[in-house]
C-alpha cells in the first residue's frame, strides 16, 4: 500500500513490489494474481485503515464544528510538511489514469461516499440542519481531497492556508 501511495500504480514495478513486500514474484502472483489485484487490495486497505484513522474524530458522539475545524487545521499543517507530499492514496489515484478502471473507480467512490457520510453525521451532531449538512458534508469531502492534491503537488503554504481558512469560513456561516 505504501509503495503505491508514494509512487502510484504505474511507477511501482514488480521488482519494487517484491522488495516492499519481502516476497518473491512467484508468491506475489500466487497471493494476489497480478499487480492490479494487489493495487485494488491496497486501495481497500487504505480506505479501511488510513482514511478511517485520519477522520476518526468525526465519529465521536460529541463531534462539533470545533472538531471539524481542528481536523482541517491538522490536515493543513500536515499538507505543508514534507510528509504531506505523499498526499492521499485515493486523491492521487483519482487524478491518475487508473481511475478509469471500473474497480479502481468503485474504490474511490466508496471512499468519497464514506467520507461525506462521516462529515454529514458529524455536522448533524454539531447541530447543523439536515438540509445543510448533506451539501456541506459533500463540500468538506471535496475540500479535504483538494488539500491532499495541493499537498501532493507541493503547493505553497499560503495556498494551503487560504484553502483551509476559506473552507472553514463556509462551515462557520
Amino acid at each position: 500500500m505504501l509503495l503505491f501511495w508514494k509512487r502510484g500504480f504505474a511507477e511501482a514495478s514488480y521488482d519494487d513490489l517484491t522488495k516492499a513486500t519481502g516476497v518473491s514474484r512467484k508468491s506475489l502472483y500466487a497471493t494476489f494474481g497480478d499487480k492490479r489485484s494487489l493495487f485494488l487490495k491496497s486501495l481497500e486497505r487504505y480506505r479501511r485503515t488510513q482514511a478511517v484513522t485520519i477522520l476518526s474524530e468525526l465519529d465521536s458522539e460529541d463531534a462539533s464544528l470545533a472538531t471539524i475545524t481542528a481536523l482541517f487545521e491538522q490536515i493543513g499543517a500536515m499538507a505543508k510538511s514534507p510528509a504531506g507530499r505523499t498526499g492521499c492514496l485515493m486523491a492521487n489515484t483519482a487524478n491518475d489514469e487508473t481511475a478509469h478502471d471500473p474497480d479502481v473507480h468503485d474504490q474511490i467512490e466508496r471512499h468519497l461516499s464514506r467520507t461525506s457520510a462521516r462529515f454529514r453525521t458529524a455536522l448533524g451532531r454539531a447541530g447543523v440542519a439536515q438540509d445543510r449538512a448533506g451539501p456541506l458534508g459533500d463540500y468538506l469531502t471535496g475540500l479535504l481531497q483538494g488539500l491532499f492534491v495541493l499537498a501532493h503537488a507541493g503547493a505553497p503554504a499560503h495556498m494551503i492556508d487560504a484553502t483551509v481558512s476559506e473552507g472553514l469560513r463556509a462551515v462557520q456561516s
